[in-house]
């Protein structure tokens, strides 16, 4: 025997559910998922569960997957000529398509802290011991490898190697700057069904800083064929409307012609 009632009110249950509601309720009380596990919840709340029609049927990365992340390898750019080319030639292509790429060989720290060394990195005594001396020589590293990948993309787009570094880019405003020819993936990654998931995320940007410049599609690569698709903006600008531009928007979208 089946209970119609209760499938008539599960049903009803997710037609009246209002995940954007939910995501608000949860960000407004700045607890975090801490303060959910704190409350002693038993079930994972609806607002972290992907619908079904938006999952890939692909669920796992082990084995075949129709999922390819194309992987770069860094080593030898440095040599120049021919191998540096072939680099450049690979992260345009991805960067024009799939709009993201995992580095060959890459270290991960393994912790989740999180510090801002620009403008003005903090006095290492403000790092706890465990981690401090890691901690800045990883952050080292991330910076010139930062400096690297604008290096690549800039000559990807057809510039002088030091044209992106040069111009201070922010994150998000490599793709408004490419007019569009560089893409951005949405980032989601597959929860471990077995133990703890760990990442590490850096991001650079110029938005702490005192700066007044415009930044817009570059003229280089601007034609009556290719005419500009963003309006001029500040960093600060760009970064106050990213953390305005509410839940499923694109900030770029607010720039756009």
């Amino acid at each position: 025997m089946v209970d119609t009632h209760l499938h008539q009110n599960s049903v009803q249950d997710v037609l009246d559910y209002d995940r954007e509601k939910e995501l608000k309720a949860f960000d407004d009380t700045k607890a975090g998922v801490k303060g959910l596990v704190d409350t002693g919840i038993v079930k994972i709340p609806q607002m972290f569960v992907i619908p079904t029609n938006e999952l890939s049927s692909e669920t796992s990365y082990s084995g075949s997957t129709h999922l390819h992340i194309p992987v770069i390898d860094l080593k030898d750019i440095h040599e120049g000529g021919v191998q540096r080319k072939q680099v450049v030639e690979e992260i345009k292509c991805v960067s024009e398509t799939l709009g993201l790429f995992q580095i060959a060989k890459a270290a991960n720290w393994r912790d989740s802290l999180s510090f801002a060394m620009v403008p003005v990195a903090p006095n290492p005594e403000e790092f706890p011991s465990a981690c401090r001396d890691i901690k800045i020589s990883y952050s080292e590293h991330v910076k010139m490898l930062g400096l690297t990948l604008l290096e690549l993309l800039s000559e990807a787009l057809g510039l002088k190697p030091n044209h992106l570094i040069e111009m201070g880019c922010a994150a998000g405003h490599n793709f408004l700057i490419s007019n569009d020819n560089f893409k951005s993936a949405v980032h989601r990654v597959l929860a471990n069904q077995v133990g703890p998931r760990i990442s590490v995320a850096c991001f650079f940007s110029t938005h702490l800083q005192p700066v007044n410049r415009l930044y817009g599609p570059k003229k280089e690569l601007l034609s009556d064929d290719n005419p500009p698709l963003y309006r001029e903006t500040l960093v600060r600008e760009y970064a106050f409307s990213y953390a305005l531009k509410g839940l499923g928007n694109a900030a770029l979208a607010l720039f756009r012609l």
